[in-house]
């Protein structure tokens, strides 16, 4: 077969820090984090009151060298924001209990304004000419709408409602921040160049694939990735074969703890899951007789399970080979 000419380079683009960042940190959780080239896209300059947070050209649609250098531009731009709110005190704590929605009124609102404004997901021109205290106390439709930006940015769910995963969001401190934007800004330097052919990006943290053909995008969809316990290692390498309809060779410890207890009770459910028993490390697969196996040796047993082609097998119906160190 002809080798493929897709390098596939994995980025983890937050840092594994010592400290929780909240519920959105997938370098200590599996909870969905938020990007932070998403973070730079949108930082404005909080302490200009006419501004607001503008999207900024993370230049995927140019070449792909434009494509890395305005990613690094973002985040440069994104960490200059971040220091000088971190230096002027960062932003304002939310009450643990906070939960708000649109048309909800009381002092935690003023507070959730506050916050947005400090990072430009609300225009502060507008919260600053409300002066009557009973519209600086209710959360109105610009408040909402704000809060969905933050939410979106951040890997959330972007309903606009102030729940439990949103407030421990915004109020990871400013400083921790600066650390995931350093953090974020190196790894994006070491970064592989995507070069002018084609490459795909898995975004870690954003559960998130990205295809680029000569520097544009060119697909786009949700992955899944490793754990804390057991993460995605981070690497690049060349794509040289597919294999079409792959065996799915089952982990040891998914076997054993999942699979071989049940086969114990049930001999069909090898049959229901669509599963067989081989010698493990043949060069060829050679198939071995279920009945003749003692499962409760298993483990040392030299047999392996195998789910077949098709159906529910988990590597789908093409496995792209990727062979490297992991």
């Amino acid at each position: 077969m002809q080798r493929a000419a897709w390098c596939v380079v994995w980025i983890a683009l937050c840092a594994a820090l010592a400290t929780s960042c909240g519920p959105d940190d997938t370098s200590l959780t599996t909870e969905p984090m938020r990007d932070s080239t998403r973070e730079a896209r949108f930082a404005g300059t909080p302490q200009d009151s006419n501004s607001v947070a503008a999207p900024v050209d993370n230049g995927a649609g140019g070449a792909a060298t434009n494509a890395s250098q305005d990613r690094l531009a973002a985040l440069w731009q994104a960490l200059t924001v971040y220091e000088r709110i971190s230096a002027a005190g960062g932003w304002p704590a939310l009450p643990e209990n906070a939960r708000l929605r649109i048309g909800d009124t009381g002092p935690v609102v003023p507070v959730l304004k506050r916050r947005l404004a400090a990072t430009g997901d609300l225009r502060r021109s507008f919260f600053e000419r409300v002066r009557h205290p009973l519209s600086r106390k209710l959360f109105d439709a610009q408040t909402e709408t704000a809060l969905r930006r933050f939410q979106e940015r951040h890997g959330l769910e972007p309903d606009g409602i102030l729940g439990p995963q949103t407030r421990a969001a915004l109020d990871v401190p400013a400083a921790l921040r600066v650390q995931q934007l350093r953090s974020n800004l190196w790894r994006a330097q070491h970064a592989p160049q995507l070069g002018a052919g084609r490459a795909i990006i898995v975004n870690i943290p954003d559960y998130h694939l990205h295809g680029y053909e000569a520097g544009h995008p060119v697909l786009d969809m949700r992955v899944v990735v490793g754990t804390a316990d057991d993460p995605t290692p981070s690497f690049s390498a060349l794509m040289t074969y597919v294999v079409f309809r792959p065996f799915w060779v089952v982990p040891t410890s998914i076997a054993l703890e999942e699979i071989v207890p049940n086969i114990q009770r049930d001999p069909r459910v090898l049959q229901r899951k669509n599963l067989e028993v081989v010698v493990a490390g043949a060069l060829d697969s050679v198939l071995a007789d279920s009945a003749t196996v003692d499962w409760a040796r298993f483990e040392t047993s030299g047999y392996m399970l195998r789910r077949r082609p098709g159906g529910r097998n988990p590597l789908g119906d093409v496995k792209f080979m990727l062979p490297n160190e992991y």
